[in-house]
């Protein structure tokens, strides 16, 4: 079974994805904190799969995408982001390789299991960058 650590502080919109991805048979963990995410990371094998949102309630998970990156270099890192302001730092992620991709929130979940079943990249760079 794959595995996904989904990091969000909205407890809805993780209920419903837990839902959905497990309908799809993955095994999904939902924390709400860059603190639970280290906590069960530290408390666990690390996921291949990681669903990771741009702002949480604790901070800007930044800081927690390039520690997951410098311990697990092989995990699939996908940001989200319903914030718009903060574009420049998660292009910045994503050009160092921090993250492996970006989606805008809302998203659809066919297109984030496209992304870890294949770990196919999309344009993110692209979409993100000034105009």
């Amino acid at each position: 079974m794959k595995k996904i650590l989904f990091v969000d502080d909205n407890a809805s919109l993780g209920k419903f994805y837990v839902l959905m991805l497990e309908r799809e048979g993955w095994q999904i963990t939902h924390v709400e904190t860059e603190a639970a995410a280290m906590n069960f990371l530290a408390e666990n094998e690390a996921c291949p799969y990681v669903l990771l949102d741009y702002k949480l309630a604790d901070g800007y998970s930044d800081g927690l995408a390039e520690g997951l990156r410098e311990k697990y270099p092989d995990t699939f890192m996908v940001m989200i982001s319903g914030d718009p302001p903060h574009k420049d730092k998660i292009v910045s992620l994503l050009e160092r390789g921090i993250i492996n991709d970006f989606m805008e929130k809302p998203f659809s979940i066919d297109i984030v299991l496209d992304k870890f079943k294949s770990g196919r990249l999309s344009s993110a760079i692209g979409h993100l960058s000034p105009r």
